[in-house]
């Protein structure tokens, strides 16, 4: 029976092409030039379309985004200096006396350089009301779907009861873990700017911007300056009003991230910072469109650690403040 009714239906099928003709076929359009997509095309004998984990120079290039070198800041040892580390105590102190005797407490010592880094971290990031999440990996998103999740020794966010990520930190041999996991054979001539650290950047404004609909205090102007929800919310106003209020599309919206990586070699401590316009995300989301704009510059600064001293956190304290 199922048979017989099979055969009826491919007879009906070729007795209404024979009538209608053929069905007319809808092909997909082609990607807009300059978009992700199209890039990916011109470039047929290059592996483009990999895991972050299998980047090398060129996807990060492709895309516009670039490593920059910053000098390191002198850091004052007196006058001033021994005022303004007092008063970051007593602020370190008064907010940690409204957290409770549990999470003021300060964990053990730590027994290697590698985990005094770590607790360092976290150390540096609590004042701030930036904490440890419970999840430490990040989504990267490509073509409006999740397309893998990158590790991290530890994501951060601005209060416990939210997921929204803003600063991640990873040890680099964690990085070196994984190649050797994926059979990765790709090591960066520079480790301080490995393509794997640009993912994780573009992850956690992805982070942001999924999270929090573009309204969250880490949304910045193009200019730097926080933008508030109010801002954000409603229609898009046209050029000349949004000047009039000071707003700015959605378009011109930067999402600030950092990272904080620690060399293989336990010697070094390197902090990123960059705003990823949500123009940038959009190529992401939609590869086959083009959304113009400017490249993506990722700032970074070397930290030595070769003591865990009170001017190293100093240093991080400032760059986080930049």
């Amino acid at each position: 029976m199922a048979l017989s009714s099979s055969k009826q239906g491919d007879k009906d099928r070729s007795e209404r092409r024979r009538r209608h003709g053929p069905v007319a076929a809808f092909p997909m359009p082609s990607p807009e030039p300059f978009s992700i997509n199209h890039m990916i095309r011109q470039h047929p004998r290059t592996r483009l379309f990999v895991a972050p984990i299998k980047w090398t120079s060129e996807q990060p290039r492709l895309l516009g985004c670039q490593f920059v070198l910053k000098p390191p800041k002198k850091i004052p040892r007196s006058g001033n200096a021994g005022q303004h580390t007092k008063h970051e105590h007593t602020e370190h102190e008064t907010r940690h006396s409204r957290r409770g005797p549990t999470e003021a407490a300060s964990p053990s010592t730590p027994a290697t350089i590698r985990e005094a880094a770590e607790w360092a971290v976290k150390c540096l990031l609590r004042p701030h009301d930036i904490l440890v999440g419970t999840r430490y990996d990040l989504i990267f998103r490509f073509d409006r779907r999740m397309a893998i999740r990158l590790g991290a020794d530890a994501v951060f966010s601005r209060s416990p009861s939210t997921t929204i990520p803003t600063v991640a930190y990873l040890d680099l041999r964690t990085l070196n873990r994984l190649r050797m996991k994926r059979r990765c054979r790709f090591r960066p001539t520079n480790k301080a700017e490995d393509p794997y650290i640009a993912a994780m950047l573009i992850a956690l404004a992805q982070g942001q911007r999924h999270t929090q609909g573009n309204t969250a205090a880490d949304t910045v102007s193009p200019s730097g300056s926080t933008l508030s929800g109010s801002m954000l919310s409603g229609s898009t106003p046209s050029s000349t009003s949004s000047e009039a209020a000071g707003t700015v599309t959605e378009a011109a919206i930067c999402f600030k991230v950092h990272l904080l990586a620690l060399d293989t070699d336990t010697s070094s401590l390197y902090y990123y910072a960059a705003r990823i316009p949500a123009a940038f995300l959009d190529r992401l989301n939609m590869p086959s469109r083009y959304f113009p704009g400017e490249p993506v510059l990722i700032s970074y600064r070397c930290i030595p650690l070769r003591r865990l001293e009170e001017r190293v956190l100093r240093s991080l304290v400032r760059a986080l403040s930049t």
